[in-house]
């Protein structure tokens, strides 16, 4: 399918403001009639769109499409455009993400990329892909960013400036996922409590004014100065890698850079920059 944007998008799904807290609502997945996936979706909105089919193209038709403010602070792992059905292979990541689905014959082109949290393009196992005319620009990690990906061309894009104004470390997002976490255990009846101080409802409360102060500061007010000291990022960098462009074989590029492709490695092939 063709699909072109016709109007500048800022991505801020299910916002406070319409009653939401940036996460899909439990009627908007598929076993109440929804059309996301629960384990696919399940940490969240992880892409403004995911390419989850063969023969696409995203005409950007010379606009812009980003990441909003509020979305940026709650979806700490993001691509505006994921090339893949989740963001995770089977088995990988902090959650599982459920059955993966690769595209082929996918062209972006003609616009810009703008705001957000991790990536602008993201994607694993991708073939014959085409990035073409395209500004990406205040993405934290990286422009473009492809796993065992095959035949990706990469032509007349500009990848930067990077976004050099993050309020948070990776330490809120840690709060994220552990917050979660904690409010099962404190609302399971059977939950065994810890021993000594603190409790679990003192951490579930803690972790909540840590997340509430850090929305207040950054969304509201905008005075990142307001960010609790545990969470905020020190000079505005994320506290991890950056790259322009990230061409990784099959799997999560994490530890060292590789020397070369060993045989048994997949993906990583057919790549041109022009």
């Amino acid at each position: 399918g063709r699909y072109i944007l016709m109007e500048n998008i800022t991505f801020n799904p299910n916002s406070r403001e319409r009653g939401g807290n940036c996460m899909p609502r439990l009627d908007q997945f598929t076993f109440l009639g929804g059309k996301y996936d629960p384990a696919a979706f399940g940490i969240g909105f992880f892409a403004a769109l995911a390419v989850a089919a063969d023969d696409v193209e995203i005409h950007l038709n010379g606009f812009t499409l980003k990441q909003g403010v509020e979305h940026n602070l709650m979806q700490r792992f993001f691509a505006l455009i994921e090339l893949g059905s989740t963001p995770f292979l089977s088995g990988q990541g902090p959650h599982d993400f459920g059955y993966f689905v690769a595209p082929r014959n996918v062209l972006i082109k003609y616009g810009t990329l703008g705001l957000s949290s991790h990536h602008a393009i993201h994607g694993n196992l991708a073939q014959n892909v085409l990035i073409e005319d395209v500004v990406m620009e205040n993405w934290a990690v990286a422009a473009i960013a492809i796993n065992g990906g095959r035949n990706v061309r990469v032509k007349n894009v500009r990848a930067g400036p990077n976004f050099k104004e993050s309020p948070v470390s990776s330490v809120f997002s840690t709060a994220q996922f552990m917050h979660r976490y904690v409010q099962a255990l404190r609302s399971c009846p059977h939950a065994t409590e810890l021993k000594g101080r603190p409790t679990i409802a003192e951490i579930d409360e803690q972790l909540s004014s840590v997340i509430e102060n850090t929305y207040q500061a950054v969304v509201v007010s905008g005075d990142r100065q307001r960010v609790p000291e545990l969470v905020r990022s020190r000079d505005g960098l994320v506290d991890g890698n950056v790259y322009g462009l990230l061409f990784n074989v099959m799997g999560v590029a994490v530890n060292g850079l590789f020397d070369g492709n060993a045989s048994e490695e997949l993906g990583n092939s057919g790549i041109s920059l022009e």
